[in-house]
């Protein structure tokens, strides 16, 4: 997890997505992977797919999580 965010500050978009992937099979579900994952995925990479998937996911895990709902919102504007 702190690898794709140290891969993430460095701009290095594609590596980090695949680190926070490697955590995730690792059965790291934490809302906060999906969110910086999702936030990667919107916004650098341009895949609404993964993202809105990302974030309905941090949902599902923190239905208090509020800026994954406005990222949600966001991905569909």
């Amino acid at each position: 997890f702190y690898i794709g965010f140290g891969l993430e500050l460095l701009d290095d978009y594609t590596c980090a997505v695949e680190a926070y992937d490697k955590a995730q099979s690792l059965s790291i579900a934490s809302p906060a992977l999906f969110f910086n994952r999702g936030l990667i995925l919107l916004r650098d990479l341009h895949r609404l797919d993964r993202a809105v998937a990302d974030f309905a996911k941090v949902i599902e895990l923190d239905p208090n999580y509020l800026e994954a709902y406005f990222m949600l919102a966001d991905s569909y504007d």
